[in-house]
């Protein structure tokens, strides 16, 4: 809060100004720039599954995910095509007339009061609508959800019709290819020539392994029989007829098997368990077989060999064989043509029943189409929308309240952020640390009344006793410098403030006009010239009462001084000549520069101990003549060192400090320099001037505050000086600063 109070120190009318009408604007923009809202709500329901008819379908059960669905219609509410269909409704467009008669400007506009929602594990679907007007949030809430009720029963209906209509059209490519796989099964069954082709391949694969099996024997009987030979042998050995049979071969191995496994089970459980009895009976059966397959080859053995004795020779035997092996080939050729016919008619028969099958599944379910429940059933509008009564949300006060702080609180915000980026000089802290205040002076207009003068002189000496008590070490007479940062700081008046001052304590008091660019004090008190009749009195031609008789009489005849002198004949035109001639000849602080005596050219102020040196180079516009060039060190700590010993007191008036030379050359030879600042002006300038002067080890005794408003210069006795009106002051301030009559030149004239 220090910290605020001092960013707004000086500037609390303006923060205050800036907050009301800040605060007032903004109050007044958020309470009728805030919308009220109305709110109207209708539901929609939506079952996760239909009531079963006859069937059992998709939608006789629980719809999976439901709360995923749900989530999904939620965003197709908003969507643009239900948008767009409620747009449609009678009279919604009338709600909207900045949307015109366009059907997607009402869909979006119709958009942006809309919130939908879905209350988790349930299956409603909550449609709100919030609009400023009253009879708008019903109407938009009851086409939004008659236009999603539409828009779900078309797509239903579309879809149902769309899916009868593709399994119409597959039950006719069933029927087709079911046509056509019968046509191909009666084919192929016509080109086998036999209704029944298992019978016929079975038949066919028996002639060939019986003729593969006479073959065989011949083989044998070929092998055996040699030219000459009356009869082969009869019996052919189990070993023969395995080398030749690799069944046979395949059965005797298996019978070792068996017979091995025999002994296992006697070793293991002995010859009752049934494990052993079973590998019994497996080698028994199995050695039944192997024999019957023995006397089977015998038979044909004896039989091949009587028919080939009787036939004759080896000779016969042979195209015997190839007799056998054309038959075979032809056998062989028609099972292949059986067994392809066979697959062709299995293939044939097995897609004949898929196809049924499909054709099947196709009218079930063209049946369940019709008969279950539509899936449009399955949303209904539970609660349809009311008009409301009364406003929802109404945050017009609330809204101009904060609108209201915020304003106000921007406006002082504003005039502290202004006084962070300029500060302005408001105490001692504020321009340096460590620097002494000297005085702070009201603000005296030129209507000052007498308390405010009274106020303005304790000021002064306030000043002068500072000064005073800081020059205790200091010997001899003693030299101030008046100094400021930038021009129109008041640092001229605070100058001849303090020379009244201080000659009004009897010490002998001369007051130097050293702003050597501007000569601001000679001008303000018109000695930027020697007045012609002190010239004409130092030449002994004139003496005071011929001098102040010729002035009163001058002045009621209305003619010049000089004019006046030579009528009464106490001058003559040469005189004049030659006073005025002296009168352009460069006097004051200049002649003491070019090497005059300063005792030759200060001025008597009509004000006892006080005496001046002004500047007599300088224009009536302030324009200087030279004395800048001639202004250096030492000619400085010259006329420096005669003040200090002719005078108890010497006052220098200089420029600004940030732009004039002379008052840093003087100020760093002073005994003591005073800095005048503007109270409430920039700190900057103020900072930079301190610095300057430390730099240049310049004795600062420290800062008079100038324009210090009235009432706090009162309340804390620390007053200074001031001027309103640039260099012109009223007669009545320069009568509080001691700038009068007593501090004018004695002579005038």
């Amino acid at each position: 809060m220090a910290r605020l109070h001092g960013l707004l120190r000086g500037r609390y009318p303006f923060a205050i100004t800036l907050g009301l009408v800040l605060g007032v604007a903004g109050a007044a923009a958020a309470f009728f720039g805030t919308p009220i809202e109305y709110e109207s709500v209708g539901s929609l329901r939506i079952r996760p599954a239909l009531e079963r008819v006859v069937y059992e379908s998709d939608g006789t059960q629980i719809m999976p995910n439901f709360n995923s669905y749900m989530d999904l219609q939620v965003t197709l509410i908003g969507g643009s095509r239900v948008l767009r269909e409620a747009a449609k409704a009678e009279g919604i467009a009338q709600l909207f007339p900045q949307a015109g008669d366009d059907p997607d400007a009402v869909a979006m506009a119709l958009a942006g009061g809309l919130h939908v929602d879905h209350p988790r594990r349930s299956e409603l679907l909550n449609v709100r609508y919030t609009h400023a007007e009253a009879k708008v949030p019903a109407a938009a809430v009851n086409a939004i959800t008659e236009a999603y009720v539409r828009v779900y029963h078309d797509e239903r209906e579309t879809e149902q019709q769309e899916t009868l209509q593709r399994l119409d059209e597959r039950a006719v490519e069933l029927n087709d290819a079911l046509a056509e796989a019968e046509a191909k099964l009666a084919h192929a069954i016509t080109k086998a020539g036999s209704g029944d082709l298992n019978y016929a391949q079975h038949s066919t694969s028996i002639r060939i392994d019986e003729l593969d099996e006479q073959i065989e024997a011949i083989d044998r009987l070929i092998a055996n029989t040699r030219p000459g030979d009356a009869e082969p042998d009869s019996e052919v050995s189990r070993d023969q007829l395995a080398l030749q049979d690799g069944q046979l071969s395949q059965m005797l191995w298996r019978l070792d098997e068996l017979k091995q496994a025999q002994v296992d089970a006697e070793s293991r459980f002995g010859v009752r368990h049934p494990t052993y009895l079973k590998a019994e009976q497996a080698v028994v059966q199995l050695e039944r077989s192997i024999e019957k397959r023995i006397a089977a080859w015998n038979q044909i053995n004896r039989a091949t060999t009587a028919t080939a004795l009787m036939g004759g020779d080896l000779e016969t035997l042979q195209r015997q064989r190839e007799a056998m092996l054309n038959t075979r080939a032809d056998q062989q050729a028609k099972l292949t043509e059986l067994t392809e016919a066979l697959r062709v008619v299995e293939s044939t028969r097995g897609r004949v029943k898929i196809l049924k099958e499909q054709l099947a599944q196709v009218e079930v379910r063209k049946d369940q189409l019709i008969t279950e429940r539509p899936d449009t059933e399955r949303i209904e509008i539970l609660e349809v929308a009311d008009e409301p009564f009364s406003p929802k949300v109404d945050k017009r006060r609330s809204m101009a309240a904060v609108a209201g702080v915020g304003g106000m609180g921007l406006g002082v915000g504003v005039v502290a952020l202004l006084g962070l980026v300029r500060p302005r000089l408001l105490s001692s802290s504020t321009a340096a640390a460590g620097v002494p205040v000297l005085g702070s002076v009201p603000l005296v207009n030129k209507q000052a009344n007498a308390d405010e003068l009274a106020a303005l002189d304790r000021a002064l000496h306030r000043v002068r006793t500072k000064l005073d008590l800081g020059a205790s070490q200091i010997e001899g007479g003693r030299v101030i410098v008046v100094v400021s940062p930038l021009p129109g700081d008041g640092k001229t008046s605070i100058a001849s403030g303090l020379a009244g001052r201080f000659a009004a304590t009897g010490r002998r008091t001369l007051l130097v006009d050293g702003d050597i660019e501007c000569g601001t004090l000679s001008r303000r008190l018109h000695m930027n010239r020697q007045p012609l009749g002190q010239i004409l009195k130092g030449n002994n031609r004139l003496d005071d009462l011929d001098m102040h008789a010729a002035v009163r009489d001058a002045g009621r005849a209305g003619k010049r001084i000089g004019e006046h002198l030579i009528d009464t004949g106490l001058v003559s035109h040469s005189d004049v000549d030659r006073a005025l001639r002296i009168q352009s000849t460069p006097g004051g602080l200049e002649a003491v520069l070019d090497g005059g005596p300063l005792a030759a050219h200060v001025r008597r102020s009509r004000q006892r101990e006080l005496e001046l040196l002004p500047r007599t180079d300088i224009e009536a516009d302030g324009t200087s003549r030279g004395a800048l060039p001639r202004f250096t060190p030492s000619a400085a700590a010259r006329i420096l060192a005669e003040a200090r010993a002719q005078f108890d007191v010497t006052i220098i008036d200089t420029g600004p400090l940030l732009g004039a030379p002379d008052a840093l050359l003087l100020a760093a030879q002073a005994d003591q320099t005073v800095l005048v600042v503007m109270h409430g002006g920039q700190v900057t300038p103020a900072k930079l001037a301190i610095e300057e002067l430390s730099d240049i080890g310049a004795p600062l005794a420290g800062i008079v505050y100038n324009r210090v408003a009235s009432a706090s210069a009162n309340a804390s006795y620390a007053v200074s000086v001031s001027r309103r009106d640039g260099v012109g002051e009223s007669n009545g301030v320069r009568r509080g600063l001691g700038i009068n009559e007593s501090l004018e030149p004695a002579d005038t004239h």
